[in-house]
């Protein structure tokens, strides 16, 4: 149950979106494998090793009925605040309502009043998602991304002063 004052993330309207089972404590390994799946320049389990030991970084798999990880995320969060690190969702299972599960149940569990991530300017279909989750653009960061070389598009959701999401500026 979330801490009193925590985000209060409605359900998915489509009673029909995949539900799965969140796991607090995934391998490094799956999720460098969950990440080698989703991107070209993806992180090995050393490096998800590092966050993993630190205090501050709180990491989730998102478990299908029969417990594969079709999808995780990984945040920082200090205080309030919180930036998402890495999220991604298998590609044998985009396009499916998993990648909106994970969003909606990361925003629940991190308890956050504000958070920030940054995503390719050409991945329509992670900003169509964040967008849907109450995500707005406050700026880019040129030439961010290599490989191929593009701009990073910073987003941010926060809550208003009423405990509800409103959209940050």
């Amino acid at each position: 149950m979330p801490s009193p004052g925590a985000p209060t993330v409605p359900p998915p309207a489509d009673p029909s979106a995949p539900s799965g089972t969140w796991d607090p404590r995934p391998s490094a390994e799956e999720l460098a494998g969950l990440d080698a799946a989703c991107f070209t320049a993806a992180l090995d389990a050393a490096a998800y090793r590092h966050w993993l030991a630190q205090p501050y970084v709180r990491c989730w798999a998102l478990r299908d009925g029969a417990g594969t990880a079709v999808g995780w995320a990984v945040c920082q969060r200090v205080a309030d605040e919180a930036e998402v690190l890495r999220l991604g969702v298998h590609p044998d299972r985009q396009g499916r309502g998993w990648g909106r599960a994970l969003v909606r149940g990361m925003l629940e569990r991190l308890d956050a009043r504000r958070v920030v991530l940054d995503v390719r300017a050409g991945n329509a279909a992670a900003l169509a998602l964040y967008r849907s989750a109450g995500f707005v653009e406050t700026g880019r960061r040129r030439d961010y991304y290599t490989h191929p070389r593009e701009d990073a598009v910073l987003m941010a959701w926060a809550l208003d002063p009423g405990g509800s999401a409103a959209a940050s500026r």
